[in-house]
């Protein structure tokens, strides 16, 4: 039986949509080579993200929905930070995906990625800081293109004879209000995120004898977060954040200012 080779895939829910602390232009003083006085300052690090379930739906499938969809991320970035109020970011790394799809005949197609390349973009704003507060807002957007080995059906391996694949986009906005304290400073926000996607050429009975392509998008598209930062204003900082409603998520973000 020949493995699955599987999708060509701009999927941006292989990563977590992480918005991070909006203090974060200005939570560094002294970096190991700048100060935040200078008017551009750089960092670099590290970012980990699970993904619990992305909450998404099969659009044009009335018998079929994602019973989990779930990812595992590992990514370096590179923030430019600009005028200490606005900052421009990038993400390079590596992804896995898990989907598990259930049909309306009590079965369950599971598909699994392998690790696969995934980049990200986007900037935040800083738009008011005062009393101990900082207010601002983050827009990104990712990509990734990853293949399936694995495709199994109630158990069965399925053996692929033509290439499947689900070209999908996703980009977010979010706005959030920190609060220092002393070496902390926890925060809070809402964002929109939206994912579409179109599934195409998959083998004649998966889903149905039927339908060889579907649209899949998020089921919700408002969330919230939380998260807290760490740092003592020297040379580095760590952050941790959830996001829940429109997705179950966690991140672990370690940085180094330059």
């Amino acid at each position: 039986m020949n493995k699955t080779l599987l999708f060509c895939l701009p999927f941006a829910y292989l990563s977590a949509m992480y918005n991070g602390n909006p203090e974060f232009p200005t939570i560094i003083d002294q970096g190991v080579i700048f100060t935040k006085e200078k008017d551009f300052t750089f960092d670099t690090g590290y970012q980990k993200d699970w993904v619990f379930d992305y909450k998404l739906k099969a659009e044009n499938l009335v018998d079929s929905a994602f019973s989990v969809a779930s990812s595992n991320t590992d990514q370096a970035f590179l923030n430019v930070n600009i005028f200490k109020n606005y900052q421009l970011y990038s993400t390079l790394g590596s992804t896995q995906l898990k989907l598990n799809q259930s049909l309306r005949s009590n079965e369950e197609v599971i598909y699994t990625s392998s690790n696969t390349f995934t980049f990200g973009l986007g900037g935040k704003m800083l738009i008011w800081q005062g009393f101990n507060f900082s207010v601002g807002i983050d827009g990104k957007y990712q990509y990734a293109c990853p293949q399936f080995p694995t495709i199994t059906k109630d158990g069965t391996l399925i053996d692929q004879t033509k290439m499947a694949y689900l070209s999908f986009y996703a980009w977010q906005i979010g706005a959030s209000v920190a609060y220092h304290i002393d070496i902390f400073s926890p925060y809070i926000g809402a964002k929109y995120l939206n994912q579409r996607g179109h599934f195409q050429k998959l083998k004649s009975g998966i889903i149905s004898y039927l339908d060889d392509d579907f649209y899949v998008s998020n089921r919700i598209p408002v969330g919230g977060f939380v998260g807290l930062t760490m740092s003592s204003g020297k040379d580095f900082s760590f952050t941790i954040e959830s996001r829940f409603l429109d997705e179950n998520s966690l991140t672990l973000f370690f940085d180094l200012r330059f």
